[in-house]
């Protein structure tokens, strides 16, 4: 079978359009307001660097501790659909604090609650597309999210000019309130669409890994997951920092910055459709290492440019990194845990939580004291360091990404 014919034999599997249908309406809401999310926090809202690292810093605490609790409760005793209902619901009453907040305080209590529930959108959303393929092999399985995740990157190619547009036409708050209304409209896709029932486990192998005890995993796991993390510290430092690197230093706009995320997601989905054939090759570990050390080149390159054009012919390498990150990563977590994918995405999703943890709290210390250039440099030498220790994750034996037996090269 040719890799096209691949793809198009996921369109088959069930709830394939639905499930496209609610990743792409989740990628669009996500990414026409994120982008601008810092500009509102200092043109708007007034913040420092280091309220605004601080501001962004809780939502990923709260994504962390409640994402966790949900995640293993949606492998347990509750079904994924309401889970998924409360986590969109808990986005829309975030957004409308934005519009109704001006206390520093409270925005950071209202942004910790609301937007870390509803950080579980994402892995409960792939938790239970996995679940509706848990009886097709695990190549199937890995393919149909490796779409998905591609059709989330598509999504991204056009919301950050949509969102650009919205904020010229009708400025932060009309942008914000599109927002609710947007993240109302998945409400309405879950709650018509979405099964309610709970899709039994799958019986875990006597030789396979056991998620409920840590010594279960494989050799090298948190190793990588910590590499993981810091791959997504230097992601979340970049895309705070990016926007006021264009704004402040470059004397771009709005546009130009929906213009950056956009060129980079449309490099990003070929690049993410392509890599479990890449990965089958040459091995998902030696893929992430290589990634790491783009993201260092890249970011080296921020740091240098005086002027946008620079900045957009490397976009593809950006996009070759968050491609792998993304993609590869989230697969390997998943086949680690037969049984729970609930938790072992979630564990995952840990990963960029505390990315985002780490790296909100990194740009507002570094941008207050180095200034938003130095914010790259630090990304620049966080990555290197996310390289090295990707070369100490322990080799084992070679195997295909999706396989049962793991994937560890």
């Amino acid at each position: 079978m040719t890799r096209w014919a691949e793809i198009r034999s996921v369109t088959r599997l069930p709830a394939f359009g639905l499930l496209a249908a609610s990743t792409a309406w989740l990628g669009l809401t996500v990414s026409f307001t994120r982008p601008y999310i810092p500009l509102y926090a200092t043109r708007v809202l007034k913040m420092t660097p280091l309220e605004l690292g601080a501001f962004m810093a809780a939502t990923s605490l709260g994504s962390v501790a409640l994402g966790a609790a949900l995640g293993k409760l949606s492998d347990t005793r509750w079904p994924r659909k309401p889970i998924l209902l409360g986590a969109t619901l808990s986005a829309m009453a975030g957004y409308f604090g934005y519009l109704v907040l001006r206390s520093y305080g409270l925005l950071v209590l209202a942004s910790g609650v609301f937007f870390g529930l509803a950080g579980a959108i994402f892995p409960q959303l792939f938790a239970y597309a996995r679940d509706r393929v848990a009886d097709f092999p695990p190549d199937t399985a890995t393919r149909y999210t490796t779409v998905l995740r591609a059709i989330f990157s598509l999504a991204w190619v056009v919301g950050p000019l949509v969102g650009a547009e919205l904020l010229a036409l009708a400025g932060f708050r009309g942008l914000i309130t599109s927002t609710i209304m947007a993240y109302g409209g998945l409400a309405l896709i879950i709650g018509l669409g979405f099964r309610s029932d709970v899709v039994p486990r799958a019986p875990l192998p006597r030789d396979g890994p056991r998620p409920a005890r840590i010594g279960a995993y494989p050799r090298g796991t948190f190793l990588a997951a910590a590499a993981l993390t810091g791959f997504f510290v230097t992601n979340t430092m970049y895309s705070i920092a990016l926007p006021l690197f264009v704004e402040n230093l470059l004397k771009g706009t709005p546009r130009e910055v929906g213009l950056l995320f956009a060129v980079s997601a449309l490099a990003e989905v070929p690049l993410m459709l392509g890599l479990p054939w890449l990965a089958n090759a040459v091995g998902p570990t030696a893929l992430l290492r290589g990634a790491a050390l783009l993201a260092a080149v890249y970011y080296g390159v921020v740091a240098l440019s005086h002027g946008l054009v620079p900045i957009l012919f490397v976009q593809a390498v950006y996009a070759a990194t968050v491609a792998v990150f993304m993609s590869v990563g989230m697969s390997w977590f998943q086949e680690r845990g037969p049984g729970a994918a609930g938790q072992m995405t979630t564990l995952y999703a840990n990963t960029t939580y505390l990315g985002s943890l780490g790296g909100s709290l990194g740009v507002g210390v570094i941008g207050e004291v180095a200034g938003l250039r130095g914010v790259f440099w630090a990304a620049m030498a966080l990555a290197l360091g996310a390289t090295l220790l990707l070369w100490a994750v322990p080799r084992s034996r070679r195997s295909r990404v999706g396989s049962p037996t793991g994937i560890g090269r």
